[in-house]
């Protein structure tokens, strides 16, 4: 956690050395019985001879002073760590003990205030990443703080307040986190915030960043044209589900309605025929009807295809008429014929009775002779 404050110290290698050694010392000396939090002393560098690996080192010929940084950085992170309390230590107590020479104090404040004004608000302009995240986080020099290329928020903008020529300057987000100046570098950004555990976050070079924040958009765009599709499908299954529940009804109500019309009672068959096809006419309007409303059309030909279905249901019933006409027509006239072949019969007996006069007259002239 990062509930904690810093002190600043001015100490040479060999300070460092001496530490350790008086380390050993109080090792020797302890009484049996006395506890120490410190069990394992590291080592330490030795100094060179003469001084000669130094020299060359701030030539540049040398990386003997680098070396021997990290040598002791190395051993002292190993010493505190063992210690959860300086003051319990007496000797560590009088090595972290401020100096009252006012020329180290002088030089401990430009070192720290040097430090603390690498990281700004313009200097941490560019792209970021979390430690172990692969989203991208682009600042801009108003602090203004875009992840993979969208503003989260105010909360996550970054904010410089204070005077850069004292320690008092803080770059810090609404949401609490702030950065640690002091550990902090133009590449490198260490987050604190009360009670929570500290973030890191590392620079990201432009090439990379932006193919990154490229290929979260195309991913993007992607999900969004696939959102759009899956959208439209589901509104042309909807109007089509209407259109079906639309034409089955249409359907159902035109078959009654005809069952109705050619099962009515007091009607000639043609009536009830011309009865069932206006009836299907109105059907047709209605499905005309249902199909424009679901899917509009230009207003002449939703007119014409109305004009053509009345046409359609009219024609029939006048067809079916003359049809009916014409058999009715056959029909009187089988009648009449028949009516005639019943005649002839009744004119029969009358002939029959001419030619029996003629032969009894026949006969009766024969008959003297004889």
């Amino acid at each position: 956690e990062s509930d904690y404050k810093y002190s600043f110290f001015l100490k040479k290698a060999v300070d460092f050395m001496e530490l350790i050694e008086e380390l050993k010392k109080d090792q020797m000396n302890r009484m049996w019985g006395d506890a120490s939090e410190i069990q394992i002393l590291p080592d330490m560098p030795k100094a060179g001879r003469f001084g000669f690996r130094k020299a060359l080192s701030k030539l540049g010929v040398s990386d003997f002073l680098d070396q021997q940084q990290e040598a002791i950085q190395k051993g002292m992170d190993q010493l505190m760590c063992q210690v959860t309390q300086i003051s319990k230590d007496e000797t560590l107590t009088k090595f972290f003990t401020e100096s009252a020479d006012p020329d180290q104090k002088r030089i401990l404040f430009d070192w720290v205030l040097g430090m603390r004004n690498e990281v700004t608000l313009l200097s941490v302009m560019g792209f970021w990443r979390l430690a172990g995240s692969k989203r991208t986080w682009t600042i801009h020099s108003d602090g203004q703080a875009n992840l993979d290329g969208r503003h989260r928020g105010d909360e996550y903008d970054f904010i410089e307040e204070g005077d850069p020529t004292t320690l008092n300057r803080v770059i810090t987000r609404k949401d609490g986190w702030s950065i640690d100046l002091e550990r902090s570098s133009k590449d490198h950004l260490i987050w604190v915030s009360p009670g929570k555990q500290e973030l890191d976050w590392h620079r990201v070079g432009k090439d990379e960043a932006e193919a990154a924040l490229k290929k979260v958009e195309e991913l993007k765009a992607g999900i969004k044209k696939k959102k759009e599709e899956q959208q439209q499908a589901e509104e042309e299954a909807e109007k089509a589900k209407i259109r079906t529940t639309i034409l089955q009804r249409a359907a159902t109500a035109k078959l009654e309605r005809m069952q109705s019309n050619l099962e009515g009672g007091g009607q000639d068959p043609i009536s009830r025929l011309e009865a069932a096809n206006d009836a299907i006419a109105e059907e047709d309007e209605d499905e005309v009807a249902a199909q424009q409303s679901t899917a509009p059309a230009p207003a002449a030909a939703a007119e014409e295809k109305k004009e053509e279905a009345a046409a359609d249901a009219a024609a029939p019933p006048a067809e079916e008429k003359k049809e009916e006409e014409k058999k009715a027509e056959e029909k009187a006239e089988e009648k009449a014929e028949e009516k005639k072949e019943e005649e002839k019969p009744e004119e029969k007996p009358e002939e029959k009775k001419e030619e029996d006069k003629k032969q009894e007259e026949k006969v009766a002239e024969k008959a003297p002779e004889a």
